[in-house]
């Protein structure tokens, strides 16, 4: 397919049908239009014997000029019959505003039957505008039965024409596969010629190819040109683009302030995805400070509008209480609405909301049915939640086979949950033969990825030697990171292995100092807690009161810090 398509289409005009024919309304009764039948049939006819020649001048087109001028002006009624009137009589401009009136309902009640049959007669005149309109009538179902393969006739009449609607148009067309087959590299052709027009969101979306690799080669330099092009014009997609851009570093420096700036813009104009950036950046501090609050406000904003991402963040923030009072029952209404829109996590959540009973009663089938929904979708946290259920028979029945088919899938897809549970079926023979190696191997995976569970079974498997030789400086490497994301058995084993020199230099003070974190753990029932309470008591007598202050004072210290980075 070459240049612009196809040739226009015949100056013909639809016939006219009465069940088809527009009816006025208020002053304008039925009465007119049975008035101007005659005419508009006699008018539709000469059209096709002489040709709808629109380039030249006629009387008609002062008269279209006054009275769309008049509509304009908020005379609807007064501007409205004329240019009925003059639609009737053929006036493919006339017929265009006609069809453009009855899709908007100003000054009319809208009718979008009426609309698409309007905007056809001014179509098959040759008007390129009306061929557009009424392409995207056929593309949306809007007036006419959906039809994307009639869309695209129209769209290509239109771009055949050089207009830039119809243009972007086919790109769309292309690039999803709507009316024809998916073709990224035509699409981008033709969101290119739109773009060379300045067609705003033509340049967005020749921008994102660029940027995505869709149909070109994956250039962010290039996409970033032709996201400030459009920006230059006001596009929200483009401010939303380059904030993406200056987030991530792609074509840019990375610069969350300007990123900020460009979400913002992004955002006050309505832009659901700027909004739950906005949000985004809000919620973590990067390139303003860290205000929930304000994260809470962005997301509804873009939840109201649908957006599915901020449907689910704001089902966290209330899950959480992140900016606003915790509210169980509301975060299962957001988790809910995230998740009838297909959004794994959102279903994955919502899954965990019914296993627990928050804010709904418990049920288990419920929640195992969202968990099969995100883990349909291959999200590894839902995967792994399957596995657990079927390895400890949770509302199934217990079935090692099926809990190592999940637990595999979500650990070859490299997630960490997934690999500390396969390990931890190897290591205990769950469903397999016992094989200390083979869970070793398990574990390393997820302790790389800073899996605190698997560092901490790394460091006892390396203090004991089970799988691996006893090695006590490897079992300290592997606890540190643990005992450091606050797991309490990792530290009351580095405490004890600083208080006996095992791996590391003897050192009371680091000894007595994780012990006391261990202690300090929030579970009553903890065994590690009690245990390191009693070592850490029996250190105490080896060591001067200074130095146990010192080591409180440490200990005081790393739980604050940690306590600030949940606040």
């Amino acid at each position: 397919m070459n240049g612009h398509a196809e040739s226009h289409p015949s100056t013909g005009c639809a016939p006219l049908r009465p069940r088809e024919a527009p009816i006025a309304t208020g002053a304008l009764g039925v009465w007119i239009w049975r008035r101007r039948w005659a005419v508009a049939l006699a008018a539709c006819l000469s059209a096709t014997i002489g040709g709808c020649v629109t380039g030249t001048p006629s009387p008609g087109d002062d008269a279209y000029s006054e009275a769309r001028d008049a509509y304009r002006r908020g005379e609807h009624e007064a501007g409205f019959e004329t240019l009925l009137d003059l639609a009737t009589r053929g006036h493919p401009q006339a017929q265009s505003t006609v069809g453009g009136i009855y899709s908007s309902g100003r000054g009319v009640p809208q009718n979008l039957e009426r609309a698409a049959w309007w905007y056809r007669m001014a179509a098959e005149s040759g008007l390129p505008h009306a061929q557009y309109h009424v392409g995207w009538l056929y593309a949306n179902g809007r007036g006419v039965p959906q039809d994307r393969e009639e869309a695209v006739r129209w769209y290509r009449m239109a771009a055949g024409q050089g207009h830039v609607d119809g243009l972007y148009a086919m790109g769309w067309s292309y690039r999803g596969g709507h009316g024809v087959p998916q073709d990224l590299a035509e699409a981008a052709r033709w969101y290119r010629m739109a773009a060379e027009r300045g067609h705003s969101t033509g340049q967005w979306a020749l921008g994102r190819m660029y940027a995505r690799g869709d149909g070109v080669v994956q250039d962010f330099e290039e996409a970033l040109r032709w996201f400030r092009e459009a920006a230059a014009r006001g596009n929200p997609d483009a401010f939303h683009g380059l904030g993406w851009a200056h987030r991530t570093g792609r074509g840019v420096p990375q610069d969350h302030e300007a990123a900020i700036q460009w979400y913002r813009r992004a955002a006050e104009r309505g832009h659901a995805a700027g909004q739950y950036w906005l949000g985004y950046m809000y919620a973590r501090g990067e390139g303003v400070a860290r205000d929930l609050e304000e994260a809470a406000r962005w997301y509804r904003l873009a939840a109201e509008q649908g957006h599915a991402g901020a449907l689910f963040q704001l089902g966290q923030v209330y899950h959480w209480g992140w900016g606003v009072p915790r509210d169980f029952q509301e975060a299962v209404r957001w988790y809910e609405q995230a998740a009838e829109q297909g959004h794994a996590q959102g279903q994955h959540h919502l899954g965990t909301m019914y296993h627990w009973g928050r804010g709904v009663p418990r049920d288990r089938d419920e929640a195992r049915r969202w968990f099969l929904l995100a883990a349909d979708k291959g999200l590894p946290e839902a995967e792994t939640i399957l596995s657990l259920i079927h390895r400890d028979g949770v509302g199934v029945p217990q079935d090692y086979a099926e809990a190592l088919r999940w637990a595999r899938r979500a650990a070859e897809r490299g997630y960490a949950g997934a690999q500390d549970l396969l390990g931890g079926m190897y290591y205990f023979g769950m469903g397999v033969p016992q094989d200390p190696l083979e869970a070793v191997n398990w574990f390393l995976l997820a302790a790389e990825q800073d899996h605190a569970s698997s560092q901490s079974v790394l460091g006892r498997m390396y203090l004991r030697g089970e799988g691996v030789a006893q090695d006590y400086a490897e079992a300290v490497r592997w606890l540190r990171p643990a005992a450091e994301s606050n797991h309490d058995w990792a530290q009351l084993n580095l405490g004890m292995m600083y208080g006996e020199g095992q791996g590391v230099p003897q050192d009371l003070v680091q000894a007595w100092m994780w012990l006391e974190i261990a202690a300090s753990q929030s579970i009553p029932a903890s065994a590690h807690r009690a245990r390191a309470a009693e070592v850490r008591d029996s250190l105490s007598h080896r060591m001067a009161p200074e130095e146990i202050a010192g080591a409180r004072s440490l200990a005081q210290a790393w739980l604050e810090a940690w306590r600030a980075r949940f606040r």
